[in-house]
């Protein structure tokens, strides 16, 4: 099972750099407790907002939607390049058919 949860960088540095405490498994219990589960079968996880707001910075626009079509159909292709933040379950690459060739 793959979660994410979010704690405070502080109690994350406190958990990485000792042994664990009793508040540090309080935490650690609500931060699961709290957590969102990723489904079991999910597609390649990507920072695109990140990637779009930057683009938009770089354009000087508000919205992608404001730039030209073919400028818009770019960035689709430009984000299959973003890199993975967490790849896409065999599941769902079966599910999808989104096979990938390997080499060799």
């Amino acid at each position: 099972m793959q979660i994410v949860i979010d704690i405070p960088e502080k109690d994350y540095i406190n958990i990485s750099n000792s042994n664990p405490s009793y508040a540090d498994d309080f935490t650690l219990y609500y931060a699961i407790k709290n957590s969102t589960s990723i489904p079991n079968s999910h597609g390649r996880l990507i920072d695109a907002d990140e990637v779009v707001k930057e683009i938009c910075i770089e354009y000087k626009v508000n919205s992608i939607y404001e730039l030209p079509d073919e400028l818009r159909s770019f960035i689709k292709k430009y984000l299959n390049e973003v890199p993975t933040i967490l790849k896409p379950t065999t599941e769902y690459m079966i599910k999808n058919y989104a096979f990938s060739k390997s080499e060799g």
